[in-house]
């Protein structure tokens, strides 16, 4: 009762409900949604990685 409360609180003010990062309830209810899901969150992951790659190649001073 009182999470269902909190829930609807935190919905009223905006705040987005963690389940919100699941493809399949963001609107990916088809397959080349969800493909596109995961090419965004591969490219991202893979942008961070050189990203952290590149600092510590730079603070290594190579």
């Amino acid at each position: 009762m009182a999470r269902a409360k909190i829930s609807n609180c935190l919905q009223a003010i905006g705040v987005v409900r963690e389940d919100r990062a699941d493809p399949a309830r963001a609107g990916a209810d088809r397959a080349w949604k969800r493909l596109a899901w995961f090419g965004v969150l591969w490219a991202g992951s893979v942008a961070a990685l050189s990203l952290v790659g590149l600092a510590i190649k730079l603070a290594l001073g190579q």
